[in-house]
């Protein structure tokens, strides 16, 4: 028979007893609490609290616990719910705001939905999270700071935590762990602490300022808050089941310490949606294109009513429990054709694989056994392939970011120390002053298998006063460049558009973030990169990359003796020469018999010491010594303490203060102090709207002064923070379009996006100007890839292009003052057609220029970079060619032998050639050298062969 408060019911075909009814704590915002019996209360604690748990000897329930850990985000006065965590059944389940759409299952990470047997289930419904017992006991987060936790009255008076007792006394939830009843709310909810985190406390103690009741009164209209209330708004329907003036408060409350910012307007309003809605109750629409506009993944649109159970990948291959079937909830849900796989909507094609209970996406590997002694793939069709393999000499199996593997026990570091210091992955001292473009480091993938992350880290130096100088860092990985300039911070460039930090890149593959006065880059699997935005350079790799770099970083063999070393070595080898550099010679030794200044980085009792430990500083010190030799510059000692103090930090080394006795000041913006140790990435605008993955440590630096954040390199008030969409941070009346510019979002307020369709007017292209990205003036730009493709100016294309000497594109005017010619030599290679050199005539000379990179200028020949005149000039930059002829046109031939022409505009209806007239209209560039029209682009390419020239094969 059923217990005292349950009764007897059939659920799908099997007959159980359920509870009679239930009851809902909830802990939602900064974070307001409402207990299992209604009674409402703060608390800012950012530790581990019990939330709720069994506190009975009942042998007839199943024991169980509910741990929450706070966190603050931007503001020390309140708190938010960071992670949800279950312990039942000897397993750990946990929810985070650092992992969103996921689950931790034993501190692991895995994608949903997830099944134990018959006794858990976790799935997604809308933007929460469940996890569902056997018991009915059931836990659901959003992951990002709304967690409930729902009770069957069978555990009524059986419970204990920050949810109170469920006895259904409100009066009584306020019970310590003695059973005494507590004072106040921060005596009450601190006696359930659980654990500490570093740095973590019962909530703020000092300068804790909230906002008087005047102050919330701004934000009690219909464009924040008081849409809850509203009489005939969206959820009047809801008025009388759940009265709405509680979450009208919170609202306020919230909304008004962080001044405005209408994501914590959002996610108040969408707190009282979700309890509405659990209970069935439909709303009206509420979120508008200016108001809470919902933004949603790709493959992924916005539904107020949508499934609350909605149709999966796994759902294809067993039946899943879903316990909301009969109400709808609003959020993200795929598109038409697609199902949810994970955290992303997928076509059925590219569903992944369940394999012993667990689901994992299309080409996700993994270690099944707790030993890595077996790697498996999920293949197509839901087919997984495993096979014995263990780790490697210098790896150990670990559990890393929720992810089981083989991980590296140490790393190889590479570093810019100064100038013309380098200490290399093997450890090698390099002295360079080279001034040209240089490879730092770079993997290339051996093959399609290779399970390392390929990169490439380039250093473009420049020529200063007395010593060369870095001008910027290019990083490029997972398709994309992103360049570091120096002088600058909170900034970088991608693909040469500029960018806020932080940034997210590459899904979550790749972070940029500041971390005190370092740009910091990192990549999931890969090289880790610090840039003081000076002189410091710190490049760190797993040991998985041993043997398989090159650069002036080296070949990370363990063997020091083989690194290159002379100018002349690293600059062939790794350089890119241009007419205004060189690779220098050798640097003038420096005495290292007195250290001078630079010998407080080794004094035992100095600021430094706390470093020694973790970071030797002899090689430090010789590059703060050459950094100093023969130079008069007052800021060469302080670049060379500043890149120990990095390197120190880095590593989590203990620095003490050293700038005052050095003499090396750092200033800080308005609104923000000097911290020998800050986590500034923790304390940005970006940091209301999403969790930014830092790297854990501490570095001096500024940090914003309370009620301010990091917005770009300014600290400012909430309500002047910006927006942050798709990983990408902007400023309020900033603008930024896609990368096609179909579509342009505007910040018009803190958090606040309003985006729309768009698009470029004839004449004008997808491109960037000043770093900017816009509608810019249309460059004409002819293509030809004999093998397999040619494009005009004007955009006619044609396919494949015949051994022969073709007039690609010349001034018709031969009396024109900028007159020029050009020639493309197709032949043949490997049985393709490819262009295996170009001609190029023009009042400057005649050039000749192969795909092998042999030049002749005037029939001499030549060495790369050449520089024909003060407006032609031949340069070579990743094994392509370019001539340049500033400001008229550039062409580069590819190693592969394909050919691009860029003219200016002003060139427009003058041209003539196999390129066409770029005259806008691509119908008329079937037309030969005669001006009659052909039938074809083969025609075409048969009319602009060169009568002077003959092919030879």
């Amino acid at each position: 028979s059923c217990k005292l408060g349950e009764k007897c019911t059939v659920a799908k075909g099997v007959r159980r007893c359920v509870s009679k009814s239930r009851s809902i704590c909830v802990a939602t915002g900064d974070p307001h609490y409402t207990t299992f019996d209604g009674r409402r209360y703060d608390f800012m604690g950012t530790c581990i609290y019990q939330l709720a748990a069994l506190c009975s000897d009942d042998p007839t329930l199943v024991p169980f616990t509910v741990t929450v850990e706070n966190n603050n985000r931007g503001s020390r006065v309140v708190s938010y719910t960071k992670e949800v965590t279950l312990e039942v059944y000897n397993m750990t389940l946990s929810l985070s705001q650092e992992h969103p759409q996921k689950l931790k299952v034993n501190g692991i990470l895995v994608d949903l939905p997830f099944n134990h047997g018959n006794k858990l289930q976790v799935y997604i419904s809308g933007v929460h999270g469940f996890i569902k017992t056997d018991f009915e006991v059931v836990v659901t987060f959003n992951w990002y700071s709304y967690a409930r936790v729902i009770l069957p009255n069978t555990y009524s008076q059986a419970i204990c935590g920050l949810c109170g007792n469920a006895n259904g006394d409100p009066q009584d939830d306020f019970a310590l762990p003695n059973g005494q009843l507590a004072t106040d709310e921060i005596q009450f909810a601190d006696s359930w602490k659980v654990a500490d985190v570093p740095g973590c406390s019962a909530g703020c103690t000092e300068d804790c300022k909230v906002c008087t009741e005047a102050e919330k009164r701004a934000y009690r209209g219909d464009k924040h808050c008081g849409l809850l209330v509203k009489k005939k708004g969206p959820f009047t329907a809801c008025h009388s089941a759940i009265d709405p003036t509680p979450y009208f408060d919170d609202c306020l409350f919230d909304t008004c310490l962080y001044a405005g910012h209408q994501e914590v307007v959002c996610r108040s309003i969408s707190a009282y949606v979700t309890a509405c809605q659990s209970q069935g109750i439909h709303i009206r629409r509420w979120r508008t294109p200016t108001f809470c506009s919902p933004v949603c993944p790709p493959n992924q649109h916005y539904e107020l009513c949508g499934p609350a159970c909605p149709a999966t990948c796994r759902g294809q291959a067993e039946v899943e429990e879903c316990e909301e079937a009969t109400s709808c909830t609003e959020g993200c849900f795929c598109n038409e054709g697609f199902l949810l796989s994970g955290d992303r909507c997928v076509p059925l094609a590219q569903c992944g694989c369940l394999h012993e209970g667990r689901y994992y996406k299309m080409g996700e590997e993994f270690f099944t056994c707790p030993h890595c002694s077996e790697r498996c793939t999920c293949k197509r069709a839901g087919v997984v392939e495993c096979q014995p393999e263990g780790c490697a000499a210098g790896e150990e199996c670990t559990v890393q970011n929720g992810v089981r593997g083989c991980y590296p026990q140490e790393c190889g570091r590479c570093q810019v120390l100064s100038a013309v210091s380098y200490s290399t992955f093997d450890r090698h001292l390099l002295l360079f002053a080279g001034t040209c473009t240089y490879t730092l480091a770079a993997v290339k993938a051996a093959d399609p298998e290779d399970p390392l992350v390929p990169f490439m880290v380039e250093l473009e130096k420049e020529s200063g006063k007395e010593k060369p100088f870095i001008r910027r860092l290019l990083v490029t990985v997972h398709g994309v460049t992103i360049g570091m300039a120096r002088g600058t911070q909170w900034e970088v460039t991608v693909d040469g558009e500029q960018h806020l930090l932080p940034l997210t890149l590459a899904g979550v593959a790749v972070t940029v973030f500041q971390e005190g006065t370092h740009r910091v880059l990192q990549v999931q699997g890969g090289p880790k990169l610090l840039y003081d935005g000076d002189a410091y350079v710190l490049l760190t790799i797993p040991s998985t990359y041993r043997h398989r770099t090159h650069g002036l970083c080296g070949n990370f063999d363990g063997d020091a003796d083989n690194d290159l070393a002379t100018p002349e070595e690293l600059g062939d080898a790794w350089g890119t020469l241009s007419p205004t550099c060189t690779h220098g010679s050798p640097p003038p030794a420096c005495p290292t018999d007195a250290p001078g200044p630079c010998g407080v980085l080794a004094e035992t009792t100095g600021p430094f010491a706390g470093c020694h430990g973790v970071v030797a500083p002899q090689e430090y010190m010789a590059g703060c010594m050459q950094e100093q030799c023969g130079r008069v510059d007052a800021g060469a000692l302080c670049r060379g303490l500043q890149a120990y103090a990095a390197a120190c930090q880095a590593a989590g080394g203990q620095l003490q203060e050293w700038r005052a006795a050095a003499k090396c000041p750092l200033s800080c913006p308005p609104n923000s102090h000097y911290e020998l140790c800050t986590r500034t990435c923790d304390h940005t605008c970006a940091s209301l709207s999403a969790n930014t993955q830092c790297t854990g440590r501490c570095f001096e630096g500024c940090r914003c002064d309370e009620g301010f954040l990091f917005n770009g390199d300014e600290c400012v008030s909430m309500d002047y923070c910006g927006c942050l969409h798709h990983g990408r941070y902007f400023e309020i009346s900033e603008t930024i379009l896609s990368p096609d510019c179909s579509e342009s979002c505007m910040c018009r307020a803190a958090g606040s996006i309003q985006c729309r369709p768009t698009g470029c007017p004839f004449g004008q292209t997808c491109g960037l100007k000043d770093g900017v990205r816009g509608c810019v003036e249309q460059p004409g730009r002819c293509t030809l890839a004999p093998a397999s493709r040619f494009v005009t100016f004007d955009g006619a294309t044609g396919t494949t292009t015949a051994a022969s000497i073709y007039m690609l594109t010349a001034l018709c005017d031969p009396q024109h003052p900028a007159w020029f010619r050009l020639l493309a030599d197709v032949g043949e290679s490997w049985d393709r057609p490819t262009v295996v050199a170009l001609h190029l005539f023009s009042p400057q000379g005649f050039v000749t220029v192969k795909r092998d990179k042999k030049i002749w200028v005037n029939g001499v020949p030549a060495t790369l970079p050449v520089e024909v005149s003060s407006a032609l000039t031949i340069t070579e930059t990743r094994g392509t060619i370019w001539i340049t002829q500033t400001p008229k046109f550039v062409i580069g031939l590819s190693p592969d032998g394909e050919v691009t022409v860029t003219v200016s505009q002003d060139l427009s209806k003058n041209l003539c050639g196999f390129c066409g007239n770029y005259n806008g209209n691509a119908a008329d560039d079937l037309r030969g050298s005669d001006g009659k029209l052909v039938g074809d682009m083969v025609a075409v390419a048969k009319a602009w062969r060169a009568p002077d020239f003959t092919h030879v094969s």
